[in-house]
């Protein structure tokens, strides 16, 4: 789930991936069976910007 993500911890962006890497697989790793399981996936993806934006900030200064 992608709101677990930031209770875990904040992953860095890299080149060789990241929890962003995961998106593409949410859909088809979730169960969309019910209106409720369409509106849980609709909310997990709704924190994708904030997540992004989140991880930006927590990066450590490339100093220059």
């Amino acid at each position: 789930m992608i709101g677990d993500v930031k209770r875990a911890t904040v992953f860095t962006f890299s080149t060789l991936g990241g929890w962003y890497a995961f998106l593409p697989q949410l859909a088809a790793s979730t169960p969309l069976r019910t209106k409720q399981d369409y509106d849980d996936y609709i909310a997990r993806l709704s924190e994708v910007g904030r997540l992004t934006d989140e991880n930006i900030a927590s990066r450590p200064s490339s100093g220059g």
